[in-house]
């Protein structure tokens, strides 16, 4: 089977489900969305540092995108944190989801830079993170 890249330049981006606790719940928290009680969507923030919380994993089912659930997602991790002590958030993606990088533009996030991840070019994320209605 040809692969369109060499799979030993692409690091494990999924090892972090083998240990969602450990990663995700000590510092930060790692939430699904619910449809008929099947799984539509998901997202996680974990500690980047003291102040930061790095936001992960927002992932929507591909037949129930564009229906706000990334949104919603989005706002609650955002709530988590700022109960948890972050005052910061950072994120990253990949320079061609397009309909991820309109979303967090739209929720404030700025894009503060860019790097790369085996093949795949990024760019980062950043924002303050405040109470609502601060």
């Amino acid at each position: 089977m040809d692969l369109p890249v060499d799979v030993h330049t692409v690091p494990n981006i999924d090892n972090d489900f083998d240990d969602i606790e450990g990663i995700y719940l000590s510092h930060g928290d790692f939430i699904v969305g619910l449809e008929n009680g099947e799984i539509v969507a998901m997202g996680a923030f974990k500690q980047r540092t003291p102040e930061c919380a790095e936001f992960k994993r927002l992932r929507i089912r591909p037949d129930r995108q564009r229906k706000g659930y990334g949104e919603l997602i989005m706002k609650k991790l955002a709530k988590l944190a700022v109960e948890m002590g972050y005052t910061e958030g950072f994120l990253d993606t990949v320079a061609s989801n397009y309909r991820a990088q309109r979303l967090f533009e739209k929720l404030g996030w700025l894009r503060s830079g860019g790097g790369n991840m085996g093949p795949f070019e990024l760019f980062y994320y950043t924002r303050k993170l405040k109470k609502e209605g601060q």
